[in-house]
């Protein structure tokens, strides 16, 4: 069960994360005080194309080892043996793929996203809409199990309900995004997966 000393780590730790937005909120004011708005968006949208590898590939890897893997990956190779590892490996080689051929692609035009390079590709508004829309709506299921599966072991320990739990976590990540950007998201994330993986 959760002390009060666990309660304050996870307080602490959901403030380490909306302050990190914060610090990047108020660092990007500054920077972009006489900035093009277009160079506002893509600051805020792209972090300026300015990001360090390092933090970027731990981002990266927090993002797709998401709480999901982390809770599911455990019962799923107990239940099915080492069955489970080719989809590690075979992540391991559409990533390849995708950085050796398809990024210079989208760094090239710079693109900020996969729909945006559908529109100049197949000259379609339409393409876009329909492929981004789509997008939304999957992230946004995907984002109900990723808030839930860690909300459930919370409460496990904590015997604090689901609610209060899904909506702490929940209102914290999009704080911080809502105001910093992709570089509060990529900091934190960092910040994340380094604790989540030491």
């Amino acid at each position: 069960m959760f002390t009060t000393i666990d309660f304050c780590i996870f307080a602490a730790f959901l403030a380490l994360s909306m302050l990190v937005g914060v610090y990047h909120a108020l660092k990007s004011k500054r920077e972009q005080a006489k900035s093009l708005k277009s160079e506002k968006t893509a600051e805020f949208l792209l972090g300026g194309r300015k990001l360090p590898i390092i933090p970027v590939c731990l981002s990266l890897l927090a993002t797709f080892v998401s709480s999901i893997s982390l809770l599911g990956a455990p019962a799923e190779i107990y239940q099915r043996g080492f069955l489970y590892w080719p989809k590690y490996l075979m992540s391991s080689v559409a990533f390849l793929i995708t950085g050796v051929f398809f990024m210079p692609i989208f760094y090239k035009l710079q693109a900020t996203s996969i729909y945006e390079y559908f529109e100049k590709r197949y000259d379609s508004k339409l393409l876009r809409q329909i492929g981004a829309a789509l997008f939304l709506i999957s992230t946004w299921f995907y984002l109900a199990v990723v808030m839930y599966a860690p909300a459930i072991a919370l409460a496990g320990v904590t015997q604090v309900s689901l609610w209060p739990l899904i909506l702490a976590v929940g209102i914290s990540s999009t704080f911080y995004t809502g105001i910093g950007g992709m570089k509060a998201v990529i900091w934190t994330d960092t910040f994340q997966a380094f604790f989540t993986y030491l």
